[in-house]
């Protein structure tokens, strides 16, 4: 197996493995209702440009934004899918860098050293995933005037448009992250949402 095949399966187990963490904390009880639904905040930010990219990629496209080394292992509509999984996971581990590193409470008001967080967070996972997945070969955005390159890294290109994607994406969370919050303080009397 190559360096890029085996980089595509170990998107796709930790994609799958987070779901399955979560799926199995939240059956044993061990899961906050908040950070189950911060979860899904974070697929659904991610599926907004993942299945966007997908659409403009080379299943659909003679000219795409990108380039794959490797042919994705399941059904091609599972990619955005399985890979908005994956940005799930990487939004609440930015969840969990603001509780470990910002004084209580969080998310319970706008606060730039929580958002900071998020945003140091997204900008650095974001880079390292663009470094991993072109110094292994498996895809690589290609430079276009609307996505310039910063730099050339193994086989491609590390270029803009990803990293201000987790420039925007981590103020969105943030702001729903609170707004989740809020309804979590205001219902924990009843008990129905935490």
């Amino acid at each position: 197996m190559s360096l890029s095949e085996s980089f595509i399966w170990l998107d796709v187990s930790l994609a799958l493995g987070a779901l399955a963490w979560l799926l199995i904390r939240r059956l044993r009880g061990t899961l906050a209702q908040t950070t189950w639904w911060q979860f899904w905040l974070g697929f659904w930010l991610g599926m907004s440009w993942e299945l966007a990219f997908f659409l403009v990629g080379p299943a659909f496209s003679a000219d795409p934004p990108y380039r794959l080394a490797v042919s994705f292992p399941f059904h091609p509509a599972a990619q955005p899918i399985l890979h908005s999984l994956w940005d799930a996971a990487l939004f609440l581990v930015g969840a969990a860098l603001v509780r470990k590193l910002c004084r209580p409470p969080h998310f319970a008001r706008p606060r730039l050293a929580e958002l900071g967080v998020l945003i140091a967070w997204g900008q650095a996972q974001e880079l390292c995933v663009e470094l991993l997945a072109s110094g292994s070969g498996t895809w690589t955005f290609i430079p276009r005037p609307w996505n310039p390159a910063l730099f050339t890294w193994g086989v491609g290109h590390v270029t803009l448009v990803p990293q201000l994607i987790w420039l925007i994406a981590p103020i969105l969370f943030y702001a729903g992250a609170i707004w989740i919050e809020g309804i979590s303080r205001r219902q924990a009397p009843l008990g129905r949402f935490r």
